[in-house]
């Protein structure tokens, strides 16, 4: 209740607020398919994984709908782990796209498949019954387990019947503060400049600016630039800033870096393969001067 100034709990009772943060997070984008299929999967929960698991001892195939950062983690390993069959379907035209150049997505997908994951790309999922998922081109994929990594959304439930105004998410200004005095929001509940986050780097950022504001601080909330640091499959993948500018390669047999320079400035880095220098993300959006050190 944003006029009464508290939060009603499940149980029935209240808490005052002078100072709300909002931090509701997201749920997992479930899209429905033709066909008879009835159960479907999502990772977001660790009540998720155990259902996953559990569906996975009993199958002989599993197929991971989005090529993002989660879907391709879940993917290798459940490869590694449980020894069945695993497919990617990635509606783009190669994996992680938001983090990788093609030629660097191409090597990881060579990578991945040395271990067990097969990749589909330009590929859209259509349909499924109990033991195939169907794509729009025709193609079917054995697939006693599906599971959706295409994305979250916000859950905006909490802001219903309330002043606070929403668009794809809960909709704040440079001090993460909503359109109701003393109410904010943060994570992947927040949405800046018409821009979701969906990153625990902007979180946890969000988290210290919003605690800082709250006891008195003026500086707004600025969004660092993107980072990822993963491993797939026992494969080190990293990214760091923006994929423009002019690409310098380095490529080993099974590794490879990209730097991306514009007019001598450092503004990206991707890593396949190899760990990353602790020192580039740091040096994002710094002249470049051809160290070697990156």
């Amino acid at each position: 209740d944003d006029e009464a100034r508290a939060v009603y709990l499940s149980d029935g009772a209240s808490l005052p607020f002078d100072s709300l943060v909002i931090a509701t997070g997201s749920k997992a984008n479930v899209f429905p398919l033709e066909g008879s299929r009835k159960e479907y999967f999502s990772l977001r929960t660790i009540e998720d994984a155990v259902r996953i698991r559990e569906a996975l001892a009993s199958s002989s195939s599993a197929t991971i709908i989005g090529g993002g950062l989660l879907g391709l983690e879940l993917a290798s390993s459940i490869a590694s782990h449980s020894g069945i069959s695993v497919s990617v379907v990635e509606t783009a035209p190669y994996i992680l796209p938001r983090q990788l150049d093609s030629k660097s997505a191409a090597l990881l997908e060579s990578l991945l498949k040395d271990k067990g994951v097969s990749v589909i790309t330009d590929a859209k999922a259509k349909g499924a019954d109990e033991s195939s998922l169907f794509l729009e081109d025709g193609r079917s994929i054995p697939s006693s387990v599906i599971i959706f990594s295409a994305g979250v959304h916000t859950d905006l439930s909490i802001a219903d019947g309330t002043r606070i105004k929403t668009g794809r998410g809960i909709i704040v200004d440079s001090f993460l503060r909503t359109s109701v005095p003393g109410i904010y929001a943060i994570g992947d509940a927040a949405e800046l400049d018409g821009r979701l986050f969906g990153l625990s780097m902007h979180a946890r950022e969000m988290g210290s600016a919003v605690a800082s504001l709250i006891m008195g601080g003026s500086a707004p909330y600025i969004p660092s630039s993107p980072s990822s640091m993963l491993k797939v499959g026992g494969l080190d993948v990293a990214s760091f800033g923006e994929m423009k500018g002019d690409p310098i390669v380095r490529e080993g047999e099974r590794s490879r870096r990209t730097l991306f320079v514009e007019d001598g400035i450092l503004k990206g880095a991707v890593f396949v393969g190899e760990k990353a220098p602790a020192s580039v993300k740091a040096m994002i959006g710094k002249p470049y001067g051809g160290e070697d050190g990156i």
